[in-house]
């Protein structure tokens, strides 16, 4: 993050890491989902213009863990290197790459089977912008006729990706605890300004 001179820098709000956004999430400033409402919002225009500036603002990422293998690999001068297969971390903020690379998760979802199971192949989509620039969103290609035999390293792997994720929302839950009691009267102020009228007459 940036800041000007003589101005705080600024801080990242995250919440814990789960499987669903349909639910309150705790997060590292003492409160949920970031200040974003819970599930999904029907009428966004309904909602407060302060609650809709503030979900604009907030962007929802998709964490994939997992093993990748380049294919044909190259350095920055475009020398061709080795690389052998290695974990990953991806974090995708993107809104259309976060649907896209779903789906080969909604797809083993609904086939009963586990990611790690299966391989996916990735690869690039080029995209134009109106001042004539170009982008690139990542595609995809689920490989759902073979299975993937698990070794023993695997497992080891994933059990270190699951410790990652366990951590990872342990600290948030710390940091929620330690900022839920210096949040919760502001935030209740909030609520009751957003939601609620008072008539005096």
């Amino acid at each position: 993050m940036n800041a000007k001179m003589g101005e705080p820098m600024g801080i990242y709000h995250k919440t814990v890491m789960a499987d669903t956004l349909n639910v309150d999430l705790k997060d590292n400033q003492g409160g949920f989902n970031c200040g974003k409402p819970a599930g999904y919002i029907q009428d966004f225009k309904a909602l407060p213009e302060k609650t809709q500036d503030l979900i604009k603002q907030i962007k929802r990422v998709r964490v994939i863990f997992g093993l990748v293998d380049l294919l044909e690999p190259t350095n920055a001068k475009g020398e061709s290197i080795s690389f052998e297969s290695t974990p990953f971390i991806w974090e995708i903020d993107n809104r259309d790459a976060f649907k896209t690379l779903g789906l080969p998760f909604t797809k083993l979802a609904q086939l009963k089977r586990l990611p790690i199971q299966h391989t996916i192949d990735l690869a690039t989509e080029e995209r134009k912008l109106p001042n004539g620039n170009v982008f690139y969103l990542p595609t995809s290609t689920l490989d759902i006729a073979n299975k993937v035999d698990l070794s023993e390293a695997d497992q080891a792997t994933f059990g270190d990706f699951m410790s990652w994720i366990q951590n990872y929302n342990q600290y948030i839950v710390k940091e929620w605890d330690a900022n839920m009691g210096g949040n919760a009267t502001a935030d209740m102020k909030d609520i009751v300004n957003d939601f609620i009228e008072v008539d005096a007459s």
